[in-house]
């Protein structure tokens, strides 16, 4: 398995999330990365451009405080967010981080 793929993807059109076991040959529109204490941050920094640059729509790094990769825009990071507005990829959708900090 290849160490580029992320934990989680949203493929809007199909509506459908899935867990990545191995490749498919899509581009996601949403991907949410996980930073563990044993990652490397640069590394998964690096891989959140490489989203950026294939077409993902949005990206987020939870590391602890979120990066927030948006197509054509500059990261924005935030400390502690309460809630994450997707709704880019999902009409309605705000992920809500509260439970989390």
């Amino acid at each position: 398995m290849s160490q580029r793929l992320p934990v989680m993807i949203l493929m809007s059109k199909a509506g459908k999330t899935y867990s990545i076991l191995q490749f498919i040959p899509v581009i996601p529109d949403f991907v949410i990365e996980l930073c563990s204490s044993t990652d490397s941050l640069s590394y998964i920094r690096s891989k959140m451009n490489d989203y950026q640059r294939v077409g993902v729509r949005l990206s987020l790094l939870i590391n602890p405080q979120v990066d927030i990769y948006r197509q054509g825009r500059e990261p924005e990071i935030l400390n502690s967010p309460i809630a994450i507005d997707c709704d880019e990829v999902m009409a309605g959708l705000v992920l809500s981080m509260s439970e989390i900090w």
